[in-house]
């Protein structure tokens, strides 16, 4: 019971900061489009790489320091076409707000592409994932049961975020809510595309 819950409360540290793949959650589910799929993959994603790492490799993963700064240079570029996406759309907040209340539908292909883009190609998550949960997870007595605290926090936290999101969207009817979330969206992706950049270059 100590390890799930250790797991439990160091992998909700970890993934509760707000990032571009909780922003990108948050959106998606102001927008209602299709929330339980993005939450579902961003858990899924979660279960896979936790895993990993609980398991040993994270040590392993993180000698390959040409791997991770062209992962990080990946990321980035991914992070500021997604935010230049979201400042666009900050341009047209009305047509926006139109879409919302027409219903129009993205595609599920399409979405779920979204979602694992911005979650594999973020490499702050192989981080908090595999490298640090990995790290922690060897010094325990019961893996297992780590892991489980681990996969718990994650299904909460997106639970939490994603729904807890989607009942809120009510208050975002007006043009101008929209400029603020796809800035605020457009910010987020900026600034840890910066932090990525900065993080090759000193290394």
């Amino acid at each position: 019971m100590q390890e799930y819950l250790q797991g439990l409360f160091v992998a909700f540290g970890l993934i509760s900061a707000i990032g571009a793949q909780n922003a990108f959650v948050i959106k998606c589910a102001i927008q209602k489009q299709h929330t339980f799929l993005v939450c579902a993959v961003c858990v899924g994603c979660d279960v896979v790489f936790m895993s990993i790492g609980v398991l040993g490799f994270g040590s392993w993963l993180s000698q390959f320091d040409l791997l991770s700064k062209i992962l990080a240079l990946c990321g980035a570029v991914f992070l500021c076409y997604y935010g230049f996406l979201s400042l666009k759309s900050a341009l047209y907040p009305q047509a926006r707000l139109d879409s919302i209340q027409e219903k129009i539908r993205i595609p599920h292909k399409a979405i779920l592409l979204q979602t694992l883009a911005i979650t594999l190609l973020n490499p702050h998550m192989y981080l908090d994932t595999i490298v640090l949960l990995g790290s922690v997870g060897v010094s325990v007595e019961s893996q297992l049961h780590f892991l489980l605290g681990c996969i718990s926090a994650s299904a909460a936290w997106f639970a939490l975020l994603g729904f807890g999101a989607n009942a809120l969207s009510s208050y975002f009817t007006s043009p101008k809510a929209f400029v603020w979330l796809d800035v605020c969206v457009g910010c987020v992706m900026f600034g840890i595309a910066l932090s990525l950049v900065v993080w090759v270059l000193k290394n």
